[in-house]
């Protein structure tokens, strides 16, 4: 398995336990960069996988 598919896989599985979480919240949890991070949600973001809640900056799942 890549890493990349890891980290997206830790991601879903990380909202799936704890709900909705900040991006920072995400990065730390999984130990990568802002950067990083946010590149991984956006691609989520992009296959529906994932979604910002409401007027918030949470990300959860969709």
């Amino acid at each position: 398995m890549t890493e990349k598919k890891q980290l997206r896989e830790k991601i879903i599985s990380l909202l799936k336990s704890k709900g909705s979480l900040y991006l920072g919240d995400i990065t730390k949890e999984i130990s990568v960069s802002p950067q990083s991070g946010y590149k991984y949600i956006e691609e989520l973001m992009e296959e529906g996988i994932v979604v910002h809640q409401p007027n918030s900056l949470k990300i959860t799942l969709a």
